[in-house]
């Protein structure tokens, strides 16, 4: 999983066109439970970008500490995800 949080106002000539959600592209503010079901969802498709610290509108809000976001992130996949895992046939 990837972690993002800059801007994501594309220029084109004399405009800007504003990133949106899409299938493969999904904005999350912060970060609580809800982004594991994107995780699910894109790990049962072909996968996909989440950019934490963006809204749903596009604009980047940033994260107040992106090295604990990433050890929160990725402890929340792991807790998850194993405990899923552990109710599997062997």
């Amino acid at each position: 999983m990837r972690i993002f949080a800059y801007n994501i106002i594309i220029m084109v000539g004399k405009g800007t066109i504003t990133m949106r959600e899409t299938r493969i592209l999904e904005f999350k503010e912060t970060i609580t439970n809800t982004f594991l079901k994107t995780v699910s969802a894109f790990s049962n498709y072909n996968g996909g970008t989440i950019l934490f610290g963006v809204d749903d509108n596009g604009n980047v809000k940033g994260l107040p500490d992106v090295k604990q976001a990433c050890l929160d992130i990725e402890n929340k996949i792991k807790i998850r995800f194993t405990a899923a895992n552990a109710f599997l046939p062997a």
